[in-house]
């Protein structure tokens, strides 16, 4: 029996140490937590102050990239209106050039035109005169061509009367019989036929 009850006693003994081991672990624990607790408060206070500070640093950025922008457009749109005021200066030339060679143009066509009837007409009155010129030329030709012909029957006929007289290439010409005989002067001379008489 004292044997069990040693044995309860010491087991009593050690739970009584774990206990206290165990109540020591906790209050160790207890003020860890509320070190650890005490950190947290720091560091979220921290981490505000952090977050207000880069909080004003992002508007003060953000207002300040505002404003340089606002000033870089003012600035863009400002020579964008210069550029567009010189450039319609030189198309507002452009376009004036161009109605001064429309103009031009139009005035060199009619008198292109102008000039173009008028030789028209004189090529007209040229041509016209010459075809007179040469149909007159060619009445004349022709009548005294006519007339040296007419001269030259007669003469044939007084010379050969009963010849048949013709024409040979645009030249008058007789139907000759019988072989060539020369002259004293070396020309050839045939025999006129005769042309044949009808009773």
């Amino acid at each position: 029996m004292d044997d069990q009850i040693k044995k309860i006693a010491a087991l009593i003994g050690h739970q009584q140490q774990q206990e206290a081991r165990v109540t020591a672990l906790i209050e160790a624990f207890e003020k860890e937590s509320a070190l650890l607790r005490q950190e947290n408060a720091k560091l979220a206070g921290a981490i505000r102050s952090l977050s207000q500070a880069t909080g004003d640093v992002t508007d003060t950025v953000r207002q300040s990239v505002s404003r340089g922008i606002a000033q870089v457009s003012e600035e863009v749109k400002t020579v964008a209106l210069e550029k567009q005021k010189s450039a319609i200066s030189a198309l507002g030339q452009v376009v004036n050039e161009a109605r001064e060679s429309v103009r031009f143009i139009r005035r060199e066509a009619a008198w292109f035109q102008v000039r173009s009837g008028l030789w028209t007409l004189l090529v007209g009155v040229a041509l016209l005169a010459c075809c007179l010129i040469g149909f007159t030329y060619y009445l004349n030709h022709g009548y005294q061509r006519i007339t040296e012909m007419q001269a030259m029957e007669m003469q044939w006929e007084r010379k050969a009367p009963l010849a048949n007289i013709s024409t040979c290439d645009d030249k008058p010409c007789v139907e000759v019989t019988g072989p060539a005989y020369k002259n004293q002067k070396g020309g050839l001379l045939y025999i006129i036929k005769q042309p044949s008489k009808i009773y």
